[in-house]
């Protein structure tokens, strides 16, 4: 597993996001591509210009100072994007959220449904029946249930 960073400042989103992901490459590589902008862009644009570049899950957040990347601290008065993209020829990557419904809910609990979900995703949309993350105990467990 491999993964290699990039970033801008431009102030359009758009090219902002394609100009991280330039320079962070491996557009055809890349299996997830973890992404965190400021609070200043629309977001959506943003994510268009990383779309225009990567075929893969693009997951993250906002920051509101900066990120932090292997060549220093990036911010900007218009606006920043810093982006990781992920690559490995093992790597198989499953995407999945689940809404919270209560603040008094189990963070394991719903880490566990989150997981679970994000590996069903996984089989659903690859055909995999083989592949699941975690200890062997837990990987009999959860094929267990699937059969």
């Amino acid at each position: 597993m491999k993964a290699f960073t990039g970033y801008s400042t431009n102030p359009d989103p758009m090219l902002a996001g394609f100009e991280a992901a330039k320079m962070a490459g491996n557009a055809k590589s890349a299996k997830i591509v973890f992404a965190y902008t400021s609070c200043d862009y629309d977001v959506k644009k943003v994510i268009a210009g990383l779309q225009s570049y990567y075929e893969c899950p693009i997951i993250g957040n906002t920051s509101f100072t900066g990120v932090v990347l292997p060549n220093g601290f990036v911010t900007g008065d218009k606006g920043f994007v810093g982006i990781m993209a992920v690559t490995g020829a093992d790597l198989e990557v499953g995407v999945a959220c689940i809404k919270k419904s209560h603040s008094s809910e189990d963070a394991v609990a719903l880490g566990e449904q989150v997981a679970k979900k994000s590996i069903e995703e996984y089989w659903y949309n690859n055909g995999s029946t083989n592949y699941v993350y975690g200890s062997e105990s837990n990987r009999r467990r959860i094929l267990s249930k699937r059969n």
